[in-house]
């Protein structure tokens, strides 16, 4: 079933993005892999926690990539976040920039 998969996303060019929170899988699309959900837990100081993790990860290695779903909070922590990472020396890149190709 995954082979199907695979084949049809690379027929058109496409990537697989996860959570990270299956294991990691080789395969001749691109592929990237979250390094962490950010929001596991439902509370904004959990979200921005997670968020400062993202960022010390991201200086520490170049890049960070973190999943969350479409909760209110989620989305209100990571707009706020967002906003200030400029000032900050980080930038927002799409998570096609991070697949392994």
């Amino acid at each position: 079933a995954m082979n199907t998969f695979n084949a049809a996303l690379k027929a058109r060019g496409l990537a697989f993005v996860d959570d990270g929170l299956a294991a990691r899988r080789g395969g001749s699309i691109p592929r990237a892999s979250a390094d962490r959900v950010i929001d596991d837990e439902l509370s904004a100081a959990a979200i921005d926690a997670q968020l400062r993790a993202l960022e010390t990860g991201a200086s520490a290695r170049g890049q960070s990539m973190g999943s969350g779903f479409a909760y209110p909070v989620t989305i209100n922590q990571v707009r706020v976040w967002a906003n200030g990472l400029s000032a900050r020396g980080l930038q927002l890149a799409p998570a096609s920039a991070l697949a392994r190709r």
